[in-house]
């Protein structure tokens, strides 16, 4: 904005605004193009879906009591025993209930 004073009145001569219109309207016209381009690829692009595997997951209760039990039993019958030998003999006899085919205790 230019403002142009007379010196000599202190009054107001006249009032230009530099609006440059040829450059405003260009630049109007490249937004406008733009935005109206934007809007245009919006709606003719090709439709391509992404696909979203999901593994669904179950989760399963699994009762510990028996394990526990087993290993209660089977500590409590390894670590207790008397030292006669009728003792021993039937403390191993016990721990073959526990052990696979192959294994033998050995105190």
């Amino acid at each position: 904005m230019v403002i142009v004073f007379d010196s000599s009145s202190y009054s107001f001569i006249s009032i230009k605004v530099g609006t440059h219109k040829k450059l405003t309207l260009v630049l109007w016209f490249v937004l406008i193009g733009s935005v109206s381009f934007g809007i245009y690829k919006n709606f003719t692009t090709i439709d391509r879906h992404t696909v979203h595997e999901k593994e669904v997951i179950e989760t399963k209760i699994v009762d510990t009591n028996r394990i526990e039990s087993f290993v209660t039993a089977f500590a409590t019958d390894y670590y207790m025993w008397q030292q006669d030998q009728a003792a021993i003999d039937r403390r191993n006899e016990q721990l073959k209930n526990y052990l696979t085919e192959g294994y033998n205790i050995s105190i």
